[in-house]
């Protein structure tokens, strides 16, 4: 065999191999790329659930204490509202990687918003058995739709 026959012996399967390991190199990178993103995602979500969790312990801590002291209520609902607004914010900043739970996020924003309405509505009136079966009603709503949330959380991710 020649110089020639060698060349082109030599040269294709050369070639080839820089093509495949380009190849694999660009594959290599787009892996790693989107586990990256999928890495973080899954971060952004697991502290959102984290926080709608927090929610749900702090519904029960509050609900005991009212249970044993009534006048607790109106720090209590402060603390709520507290957490609810964190977890308002956290779903601002992050809504790109979070609205895969959009419409469960709508309905248990819209259930705190009727709540913080009619708490408003009665603010400055005394607080009758109807009034509080109302609001009682309207927060245990929200309650639910936090648990909803949380378990949509879960199962879509």
């Amino acid at each position: 065999m020649g110089n020639k026959d060698w060349i082109l012996l030599l040269v294709p399967i050369v070639c080839n191999g820089l093509l495949v390991f380009v190849f694999q190199k660009f594959i290599s990178n787009k892996i790693d790329h989107t586990n990256k993103r999928n890495n973080l995602r899954d971060e952004i979500v697991i502290l959102f659930w984290k926080k709608m969790q927090d929610l749900n312990d702090v519904f029960i801590q509050i609900n005991d204490s009212v249970r044993r002291n009534p006048e607790e209520l109106n720090l209590g609902l402060e603390t709520i509202k507290n957490k609810v607004i964190e977890i308002i914010q956290y779903y601002d900043k992050n809504k790109y990687d979070l609205c895969i739970f959009e419409k469960e996020y709508l309905s248990w924003e819209n259930s705190w918003n009727t709540f913080t309405s009619t708490l408003q509505k009665y603010q400055n009136t005394k607080l009758e058995r109807d009034y509080a079966i109302e609001l009682g009603s309207q927060l245990q709503s929200v309650k639910d739709e936090t648990q909803d949330l949380i378990a949509t959380t879960r199962n879509k991710y």
